[in-house]
């Protein structure tokens, strides 16, 4: 996201947040209660930019897609887009406006309508958005993607505060309280990083863990930085690779580690290269035109290991079959709901194809080779036919 974009989308924001402190929104119950009867979808419409684009009767209402977090005890309130958002604007691209890609974890003072806290935006996997498709071969800088959950450390009212970009209470967010506590208490962060600045760190511990085994270690990582564009105008947004690097070492803090290269398509290369226990990376193009773009590229081998943790064939027919298939879909990682889809594509060229229950469920067993038909599979698959099939 270019300057331009960030700058109208956190003003357009913060206009939403004077509105809500207006209406006396104060916590997630009042919020609820607002949006409820959708009496407000216009005016979030135009906040979001919904309003300048095609209308599209697939696309959620816009009070679906964003949700606010409040902290218990300082006028803070937080936005973050909704699984329904990452679930469903994958079909509609030029949904993600500025300001819905900046509900990430950004946090605002809700009695100054003040920036607190400026997270990155919401950025795609390889391909998985216009910006991030049909790369042209351009010198990057990636750093490394690392499994644990996002921490977000900015400052308010002469404190450092740390949340995730959901909730200022997750229980993510408390553990990296008692971490973040303990490492400013022994180099006075609160002193050495900028008042302006918003500090990103991945939270790493036993209970953030995901898929990568980082055995008893409990670290951040500093993954960027960014400045208050409505502070800073003459300064970039974000951190130069190696400014992390200076304020890693004030802070006596882990710098994620970084690649360069002449062409991002190299990236393809690495991701398939068979590494394992590792993520990923995150790109950004030395481009003027794509200032700001980031593009996850995630190891083939993590995707793989997190699909064959999460999903099966199986699976998903037990859960269309119980009825909460939906329900369950909204909670998959974003990296593996396409696959998720199109495992459910392969489901549907059967159940459309000519045929009785019978015929159909037998065509489910071939989608499985013969050795992994497992009676549990075969079952699955004949209380999906019988279900789903009329004869």
């Amino acid at each position: 996201m270019n300057r331009e974009d960030a700058v109208n989308g956190i003003m357009r924001l913060r206009t939403f947040v004077d509105f809500l402190s207006s209406q006396g929104v104060e916590d997630k119950s009042d919020y609820r209660a607002l949006i409820k009867g959708g009496t407000i979808d216009g005016f979030m419409n135009r906040i979001f930019g919904f309003g300048e684009l095609p209308l599209n009767h697939k696309r959620p209402r816009i009070s679906s897609l964003v949700s606010a977090h409040f902290h218990p005890e300082l006028p803070l309130i937080g936005f973050n887009y909704t699984p329904a958002a990452h679930n469903t604007l994958h079909l509609m691209p030029e949904s993600w406006t500025p300001a819905l890609r900046l509900c990430r974890g950004i946090v605002f003072d809700r009695e100054t309508g003040d920036l607190a806290a400026l997270p990155f935006e919401k950025f795609f996997n390889h391909g998985e958005h216009p910006e991030t498709s049909d790369l042209p071969p351009l010198s990057y800088t990636a750093t490394e993607k690392h499994d644990g959950h996002l921490g977000i450390i900015f400052h308010y009212r002469d404190q450092l505060l740390i949340t995730t970009r959901g909730d200022f209470l997750s229980p993510t967010s408390k553990i990296a309280a008692e971490m973040l506590h303990k490492c400013s208490w022994l180099v006075d962060w609160n002193k050495r990083l900028p008042t302006d600045v918003t500090m990103l760190v991945e939270i790493i511990h036993q209970q953030t863990k995901v898929l990568r085994d980082y055995g008893l270690e409990e670290k951040f990582v500093l993954i960027g930085c960014r400045r208050n564009p409505l502070v800073n105008p003459d300064l970039p947004i974000d951190y130069s690779y190696e400014d992390l690097g200076v304020l890693g070492a004030e802070l006596g803090v882990e710098v994620t580690r970084a690649l360069r290269g002449g062409n991002v398509n190299e990236l393809l290369q690495e991701i398939c290269s068979g590494v394992t226990n590792r993520e990923g990376w995150v790109a950004t193009l030395d481009d003027g035109r794509r200032a700001g773009c980031r593009v996850k590229f995630k190891y083939r081998n993590y995707i793989g290991e997190m699909v064959r943790r999460k999903l099966s064939l199986s699976y998903l027919m037990k859960r269309a079959v119980s009825g909460n298939l939906e329900k369950m879909l909204s909670t998959l990682p974003e990296e593996i709901y396409d696959e998720a889809l199109k495992m459910l594509g392969r489901i549907g060229l059967v159940m459309f194809s000519p045929g009785a229950p019978k015929e159909k469920w037998r065509r489910l067993y071939d989608l499985l080779p013969e050795e992994d038909q497992t009676e549990s599979f075969k079952s699955a698959c004949r209380d999906f036919a019988k279900q789903f099939v009329r004869d």
